[in-house]
C-alpha cells in the first residue's frame, strides 16, 4: 500500500512539476510566480518567506524532524530542477532552498538606482489599453508597483491609485471625476480597484444593450417579396424562373435571388430589402411615434433619402428649407453665429447656404460654457456724498514674518468719501471685531457724524455673531460682497495691493529687516493721505477732516535720524544724541518714529 502511495505521489510530482517551464534569462518575472505555486503547492514556500530558519521543536519526534529536513529538500530540489544547465552555475555553492531563492532574486532583481529607475519607469508608463480589460489593466498597475515594494521603495495608495484613473479613456471620466472628490481616507487603492471594476461592468452592459438596440432597428425591417414601387426609383427584377425568396422576420441575411437598384441618373446602388420603419422624433417637447412603410434599405448609404412626393401622396406635407442658422451652428462646433452668417455671405466654401442671424437663436449649452460676467463698475466711481457714509474694510494677510510688534495681519479702513485710509496691524484675526469699535467711536466723535453701513468681502472676521450684534444695535447696515467676486470690494483690494508694493518698495530701498513691515505700512499710510489722488483735486486728509495738511516735516524711510537725549536722564559723559534710523511717524505725539539700532529699541 505504501509503495502505490509513493507511486501516485511522484506520479503527480512529476505532472505538477512539468507544468512550469525551465527558468531562463528572459522569464525571470513568469518562472518567480508559477515556483511560488509549486513550492506552495509542496509546503515549501514557508521556508522562503519566512523571516528566521523553521526549526523542529525540542519534543518533536524523529519522524517530525525527518519530515522537515525532507521538506527544506524538496525545497532545494524544486528550485534545481526548473532552472536551465546555464543558470545552475550560481546555486552550485548551497544546497539550502532559502539561499538558492534569494541568489537568484539578486541576481534577476538587483537592488540599484538604474533598477528602482526602471521600475518606476515601467510603473508609470503602465497604460490602459483601448477596448482592453480593466482587470488586467489593474493587475498590471499592481504587479509593478509590487516590484517596486520587493526593491524596497514601497508606494502610498495615492500613487497607485493615481496610475489607475490617469490613463482611463473618455467613458470613465465621471467616475474619474467622482473618486477626485472623495475624502482622503476613502482614496484607497482597494475602493478605486472596486469602483472601476464596477464601472467596466456597466459599460458592458450598457454595449450590449446598444448591440441589441441596433440589431432590433435592423430586424424592424420586415423583408418581402420584391415588387415594382410606383412613384420611386426603384426598379425590380424577379428571379426568372419565378423562385423568389422570402425572408423570414428578423433575419438579415441578404437575398441572394433578389436583385434590386435605387437609381438617379447614371448612379445605381443595390437594395438589400424593402421593410417597414419605426422611430420616435422629439417636437414641441414630446416624442411622437413614426411609421414609414416601403423602405429601401442600403447599409453603404451615408444619407438618408426621402421623396416629398411619396410622402404627400400618403397625406403627409412636406417643407424644404435652405438651412437653418441652429443647425450650422452646431455643425461647425458652436462657433460665433456672427462668423457663420459672414461666410455664408462670401461664398467661399461650397454646400452653405446663405445663413441669417435675427437675433433669436438661444444655445444653452453656448450659454452655460461661454457665459461671462457683466462688467463690474469703475473701482474709483465715489458713492457717498459725506464722511462715514460708507467704510470699505478688508484684512490682508497672514504675512511671511510678523511685524516688530508681533502682528501678522492688517487691517484697512477706507471712507468712500474722502478715501481717507485707517491701518491697524492687528495680531490675529479675532482681533477685527474690537478694532473696528475702536476705530468707530473714535471718528465719529472726531466728525460728529454716525457710521451708516460697511462693505466688506463676507470674510468670518467680519460675519460673526459678535459684530452682526454690534452693527443690528447701532443700525449701521453691513453691505457683503458675493463669494469669489473681490472686484465688488474694489477700493479696498486696490489699496490692499497698493499697500503691498509699497512695503516691498520701502523695505527694499531701506535695507531694514522685514520685520519693520509695519512701520512702512503706517508710514505709507500717513503719506498716503496727504497727496491728491485720481479724480480728486483735494488730499484725503482735507476732504476727510476738512483743513490742509502740512508736508513740511515729511523724512525718507530709513534714512539716518539723530535722537536727542534729554539732559534729565543724560549723565556728564553721556553722548547728546543717539544714532537711529527714521521708521514712520508719532501716531499720539508730535514726532517721529526712530529705530535705535544699538539698543534694538
Amino acid at each position: 500500500m505504501n509503495s502505490v502511495a509513493s507511486t501516485l505521489n511522484r506520479v503527480t510530482y512529476m505532472e505538477f512539476n512539468n507544468q512550469i517551464s525551465v527558468l531562463t534569462p528572459n522569464n525571470w518575472n513568469t518562472w518567480k510566480h508559477d515556483m511560488q505555486v509549486l513550492l506552495m503547492h509542496y509546503g515549501c514556500w514557508q521556508f522562503i518567506i519566512q523571516t528566521k530558519p523553521e526549526q523542529p521543536d525540542e519534543e518533536a519526534t524523529y519522524k517530525e524532524k525527518l519530515d522537515l529536513q525532507l521538506r527544506k529538500d524538496r525545497c532545494y530540489t524544486l528550485i534545481y530542477t526548473n532552472i536551465s544547465s546555464d543558470l545552475k552555475n550560481l546555486i552550485t555553492e548551497t544546497t539550502d532552498g532559502v539561499t538558492t531563492w534569494k541568489i537568484l532574486k539578486d541576481h534577476f532583481e538587483p537592488v540599484t538606482k538604474a533598477k528602482v529607475i526602471q521600475l518606476l519607469d515601467q510603473f508609470f508608463g503602465t497604460k490602459y489599453q483601448p477596448g482592453g480589460d480593466v482587470g488586467i489593466f489593474i493587475s498590471r498597475v499592481k504587479t509593478a508597483a509590487t516590484r517596486l515594494q520587493e526593491a524596497g521603495h514601497k508606494l502610498d495608495d495615492l500613487y497607485i491609485g493615481f496610475q489607475l484613473i490617469r490613463w482611463l479613456p473618455q467613458e470613465f471620466q465621471s467616475t474619474v471625476q467622482q473618486i477626485y472628490r472623495w475624502k482622503e481616507e476613502d482614496f484607497r487603492v482597494v475602493k478605486i480597484e472596486a469602483e472601476l471594476i464596477l464601472e467596466a461592468n456597466r459599460l458592458q452592459l450598457m454595449k450590449q444593450d446598444l448591440e441589441k438596440a441596433e440589431n432590433a432597428y435592423l430586424r424592424s425591417f420586415t423583408l418581402k417579396k420584391s415588387k415594382t414601387l410606383p412613384g420611386t426609383t426603384a426598379a425590380a427584377h424577379g428571379d426568372p424562373n419565378g423562385k423568389n425568396d422570402y425572408q423570414k422576420k428578423g433575419d438579415l441575411k441578404p437575398i441572394t435571388n433578389m436583385k434590386m437598384s435605387l437609381a438617379t441618373e447614371d448612379k445605381s446602388c443595390p437594395v438589400e430589402g424593402i421593410g417597414t420603419l419605426r422611430f420616435r422624433v422629439k417636437y414641441k417637447g414630446s416624442f411622437h411615434e413614426i411609421t414609414l412603410t416601403d423602405v429601401l434599405f442600403n447599409p453603404k448609404l451615408r444619407r438618408n433619402l426621402l421623396s416629398g412626393p411619396r410622402l404627400e401622396s400618403k397625406g403627409a406635407h412636406f417643407v424644404g428649407t435652405k438651412g437653418s442658422i441652429e443647425i450650422w451652428h452646431q455643425r461647425f462646433c458652436h462657433v460665433n453665429n456672427d462668423y457663420l452668417v459672414k461666410t455664408s455671405k462670401i461664398d467661399r466654401i461650397k454646400g452653405l447656404p446663405r445663413l441669417t442671424d435675427n437675433g433669436k437663436t438661444h444655445c444653452i449649452p453656448c450659454k452655460l460654457a461661454k457665459s461671462k460676467r457683466v462688467s463690474f463698475k469703475k473701482t474709483g466711481a465715489v458713492r457717498s456724498k459725506r464722511p462715514l457714509e460708507l467704510l470699505h474694510m478688508d484684512l490682508c494677510g497672514p504675512m511671511p514674518t510678523e511685524s516688530q510688534g508681533g502682528n501678522k495681519y492688517f487691517l484697512s479702513i477706507i471712507d468712500d468719501y474722502s478715501r481717507k485710509v485707517t491701518v491697524f496691524p492687528i495680531r490675529n484675526k479675532s482681533d477685527v471685531f474690537h478694532t473696528f469699535i475702536r476705530f468707530q467711536k473714535r471718528a465719529e466723535r472726531f466728525l460728529s457724524k454716525k457710521v451708516i453701513a460697511i462693505r466688506t468681502d463676507g470674510g468670518l472676521e467680519f460675519c460673526n455673531k459678535d459684530i452682526d450684534n454690534f452693527l443690528t444695535e447701532l443700525g449701521i447696515k453691513h453691505v457683503v460682497t458675493n463669494s469669489y467676486t473681490p472686484e465688488m470690494n474694489g477700493v479696498a483690494e486696490r489699496f490692499n495691493l497698493t499697500a503691498l508694493d509699497s512695503i516691498k518698495t520701502l523695505l527694499k530701498s531701506s535695507e531694514v529687516p522685514h520685520k519693520f513691515w509695519g512701520e512702512a505700512l503706517l508710514c505709507f499710510t500717513y503719506a498716503w493721505n496727504r497727496i491728491c489722488q485720481k479724480d480728486s483735486n483735494k488730499t484725503p486728509f482735507e476732504k476727510y477732516s476738512g483743513r490742509k495738511p502740512s508736508v513740511l516735516h515729511l523724512k525718507p524711510f530709513g534714512c539716518l535720524a539723530y535722537a536727542g537725549v534729554p539732559k534729565q536722564i543724560r549723565k556728564k559723559f553721556d553722548m547728546r544724541a543717539k544714532m537711529g534710523i527714521m521708521m514712520g511717524y508719532a501716531q499720539r505725539t508730535k514726532g517721529y518714529r526712530i529705530w535705535l539700532i544699538d539698543e534694538n529699541n
